[in-house]
């Protein structure tokens, strides 16, 4: 039973799943692998499987913390594309 208990713990702090929230102005994104390219209309952030494009106008790196990303913005489109 321990070890079961363990083996999920373990589980769950080496999950790499990624999660993304798009709110009013404001974008969170988690567990992404790298931030390819920020501009002002323009977003491109790689995950393990694939790649995000977001464009939009006023985006701004608000915060880039550990693996998470705070960017401010407006969205008007998002495309994901196969890993580069």
């Amino acid at each position: 039973m321990v070890r079961y208990v363990i083996s999920k713990i373990r589980s769950f702090l080496n999950d790499s799943s990624f999660n993304i929230n798009i709110s009013n102005h404001f974008i969170y994104i988690s567990n992404y692998e790298k931030l390819v390219t920020i501009q002002d209309s323009s977003l491109l952030i790689s995950f393990s499987s694939f790649n995000l494009e977001v464009k939009g106008a006023d985006f701004k790196l608000v915060r880039m913390v550990d693996k998470e990303l705070y960017i401010s913005g407006i969205v008007k489109e998002m495309k994901i594309h196969e890993p580069l």
